[in-house]
């Protein structure tokens, strides 16, 4: 998927980061450095809670907006009819699987159905993952402003925002995580949508150094669900940005004992 790839990318950038950051083939190897990162993940939040404060506690001051509803059963989020959403889970399966053929199905769906989003979200999906970032960018661009209470290619946008370093984007791009104006008229999210959101967040806060905020997206992914890849891309860069950040505090304290 969408989100799944950007987390690679993330992923892929880290690599060398140090020995916590190296794939290993083997199994039971592997169990190991899943322990490790744990380990090191624990002492980076023990660190930032000694020399800064204690990060928030998410199970009453969480990501989602305790009055939201998330859900986890099948919702019509799109507002599409039958064959739409017969046609919007098949180009999902085929997106996910990257099967043969699938530019021109979605081609194909935006043209019968020009009126419907997440065909354009897809499409531009799709273009993403095979490294044709101008095409997708210019019909995500597109798709929010033809349909500009779509929430999910809001995100789709921040995504690419975040992908290209363009942090100082995002907030605009996301009403500034204002979930009342991201959702305007809802009382119920999809998990998918706090997922997304969450994934693009943890990379935001992290590289405004709102730790708390990213702190609370992190949690977010464990809660609602997120793929194992997805948890991984993210404690990876979880605990690079808190090394970095911790380093530079304390380089701070110990310039001004001196």
């Amino acid at each position: 998927s969408y989100t799944d790839s950007y987390g690679n990318v993330l992923e892929s950038n880290l690599e060398g980061h140090n020995a916590y950051f190296e794939d290993n083939e083997d199994e039971e190897e592997e169990d190991d450095f899943e322990d490790d990162e744990e380990d090191l993940l624990d002492k980076y939040i023990e660190m930032y809670e000694e020399m800064v404060g204690e990060l928030p506690d998410t199970e009453t001051d969480g990501f989602v907006p305790q009055i939201l509803k998330v859900s986890f059963d099948a919702m019509n989020i799109n507002g599409l009819n039958e064959a739409q959403l017969k046609l919007h889970q098949e180009l999902l399966k085929a997106s996910v699987k990257n099967e043969p053929g699938l530019e021109t199905r979605l081609r194909n769906a935006i043209t019968q159905h020009p009126d419907v989003p997440v065909f354009y979200n897809l499409l531009a999906g799709f273009l993403y993952n095979q490294k044709r970032e101008p095409e997708a960018l210019a019909l995500s661009e597109e798709n929010i402003f033809r349909f500009p209470q779509y929430t999910m290619g809001k995100i789709q946008l921040a995504q690419i925002a975040a992908f290209r370093n363009e942090y100082e984007k995002i907030p605009e791009l996301l009403s500034n995580f204002n979930f009342d104006l991201l959702f305007e008229g809802r009382d119920t999210v999809h998990a998918s949508e706090v997922l997304a959101l969450s994934r693009v967040g943890l990379s935001y806060f992290l590289w405004a150094e709102d730790i708390p905020q990213a702190w609370r997206c992190f949690d977010a992914l464990y809660e609602y669900g997120a793929t194992d890849e997805t948890i991984k891309s993210a404690e990876l860069e979880f605990m690079l940005k808190m090394n970095e950040y911790l380093s530079r505090r304390l380089k701070v304290t110990e310039e001004g004992r001196g």
